[in-house]
């Protein structure tokens, strides 16, 4: 068992002063101790760290069990559903200034780096091309949803970055049902259907292309009246009292996912593609000649296979008139997924994701084995330190 403590600026007087943990491991960059925390299920590097060998966590308990309240002085008359309530808004409130000071931070210097600016610029570009907002008076009864700043470095199969993406997203937790959305739900492929499309070509000899639409949610309209708050750093100067007025989805909405398959699903069917019924983001299209194109959408990303070189040229040129797209070619890397067409077949894997987890681990070095525990092991129960192994490998594995 490990206590890690916690620095004065952020706790109070009355709070304690260390925090329970279980040890784990050495962290690689740094004189640090990884921690892992069960109640929270996160990861802690730390270096200022006493230790109980004698003392280890229950893992049969309850992770209700563990739960941390701001307890305050006892009184003699007995603490209510109110009282408790109020409790828990002071915990939310606490944690909710301590991330919105991180973001803020985050957002400063993002500002001052000129790669994440360049992002920045275009996304508010081809928000403002799309007509997605207006600028607007906050009419009375009216809530504003609030807006930030996602940032992601995209990469390739080999883990190159291809580059800098900023992300504005509205904050749709803030929205509320039957006043800002209503149906939400919106159909993706499964990845059994994608296997079962690689599979398709192989067996035909045929080859599978990727495309992708660029801000796919911006194309959806907003069936409710919804306003948004300015983007932090790109407020209209003079008129920043003001509120957007959304025409158009945008992404963290509740609904935008709804309302772009919508679209995207209105599109197929008015180009003569056919709605699988089992599978809504698989559509197939047939022409005069009996041949086939397949098409597999998963949100933005689309994939398609079939056996005319024509069919594909008209999709991507039809496509790129009704929507901004990317045509990336031969499709190559798919949802985590590397893909090699060649004559002799077509070949997944996921070295990049193998070689992550190794690296996280620490186990690049370590000789590989047919199976990961030898055959006719009699497994006995677990303990406390099997079910800490257990824990552990479910977490970094994403289990």
């Amino acid at each position: 068992m490990a206590y890690a403590h916690i620095p004065d600026q952020k706790r109070s007087k009355l709070d304690d002063k260390c925090e329970k943990y279980v040890f784990v491991g050495y962290d690689a960059s740094s004189k640090g101790y990884k921690l892992y925390n069960p109640v929270t299920k996160k990861t802690i590097v730390n270096k200022d760290v006493m230790f109980d060998e004698e003392a280890s966590w229950n893992w049969n308990d309850e992770p209700e069990d563990y739960k941390f309240l701001f307890f305050p002085d006892e009184r003699d008359e007995p603490s209510d559903k109110a009282h408790l309530h109020h409790l828990q808004v002071q915990v939310k409130g606490l944690v909710a200034c301590e991330a919105y000071e991180t973001y803020m931070m985050k957002l400063k210097k993002a500002l001052q780096n000129d790669k994440w600016k360049i992002a920045m610029d275009e996304e508010i570009k081809a928000i403002k091309k799309n007509d997605t907002w207006e600028l607007s008076t906050l009419p009375n009864g009216k809530k504003a949803v609030g807006v930030k700043w996602v940032f992601k470095i995209k990469r390739n199969e080999k883990g190159e970055v291809e580059r800098y993406k900023a992300r504005l997203v509205a904050k749709g937790y803030s929205q509320r049902k039957d006043i800002d959305y209503d149906e939400v739900f919106a159909p993706v492929a499964r990845l059994e259907t994608i296997r079962l499309l690689i599979a398709l070509a192989a067996q035909n000899n045929w080859k599978i292309f990727q495309m992708d639409v660029k801000s796919a949610f911006l194309n959806g309209y907003l069936e409710e009246e919804v306003y948004l708050e300015q983007p932090p750093g790109y407020s209209v100067k003079g008129q920043e009292d003001k509120v957007l007025k959304l025409e158009k989805t945008l992404y963290g909405l509740k609904q935008a996912p709804r309302m772009w398959n919508s679209i995207i699903n209105k599109y197929f069917l008015d180009n003569g593609y056919l709605r699988c019924p089992y599978e809504h983001s698989l559509y197939i299209k047939v022409n005069g000649h009996g041949d086939i194109l397949v098409v597999c959408l998963y949100v933005d990303d689309l994939i398609f296979t079939g056996n005319c070189a024509s069919m594909f040229e008209d999709l991507k040129n039809a496509m790129t008139q009704e929507f901004e797209m990317t045509d990336i070619g031969l499709m190559s890397y798919y949802l985590g997924i590397e893909v090699k067409q060649s004559e002799e077949g077509i070949f997944i894997s996921q070295e990049r994701y193998t070689r992550e987890i190794l690296e996280k681990l620490n186990m690049m070095n370590s000789k590989s084995v047919a199976t990961p525990i030898e055959t006719g092991t009699n497994c006995p129960n677990m303990n406390n330190e099997m079910m800490l192994i257990l824990h552990i490998s479910k977490v970094w594995l994403g289990v």
